[in-house]
């Protein structure tokens, strides 16, 4: 059920930013590749990164439970409001500007499978090809992570004594 909504999103008539974002990164002086490479030298900075992506949902769902725990209700209906909002407008932005993010016109061997699937299931969406959200996300502009993880420190800010165990 949820899926009919994905794959509209998939197959927004506009055409891919891809291009056009590398480009504004490269005029910024940003290289994905060389940040790869640079993030691939250390490999405890990569299990850091690692256990905090597939923590990512226990997270997301760890922040309404605090709220509760903590009887925050106008707090709890805020983050709520927040949060589907922020879901709301990044699906329009992903649906005017769609971007499949940097494997999708890059090559590298720091590219997981996911990010290259992203890419994939657009493409089969707008060859009509049935069956296509498997597990990889399908919205790499506005990043939902980053926007949760705002969101998230956000609502959480009172309590930081709970995130002391992860420093």
């Amino acid at each position: 059920m949820l899926a009919t909504p994905a794959v509209h999103l998939l197959t927004t008539p506009f055409p891919l930013i891809d291009r056009i974002l590398h480009h504004i990164d490269n005029l910024a002086g940003l290289n994905v590749l060389t940040t790869m490479n640079w993030a691939h030298q250390s490999h405890n900075f990569i299990i850091v990164l690692i256990v905090a992506y597939t923590s990512f949902i226990y997270q997301i769902l760890l922040v309404p439970l605090i709220l509760c725990l903590m009887n925050k209700p106008d707090e709890l209906r805020r983050f709520f409001n927040v949060w589907f909002m922020c879901l709301f407008l990044g699906a329009i932005i992903y649906y005017c500007l769609p971007a499949n993010g940097p494997a999708s016109i890059l090559q590298s061997p720091y590219f997981i499978q996911a990010e290259h699937a992203i890419n994939t299931q657009f493409l089969q969406a707008h060859q009509h090809v049935q069956g296509i959200l498997g597990d990889a996300g399908i919205i790499t502009l506005p990043s939902f992570h980053v926007i949760a993880a705002l969101c998230m420190l956000y609502f959480t800010r009172q309590y930081r004594y709970l995130f002391l165990p992860l420093l």
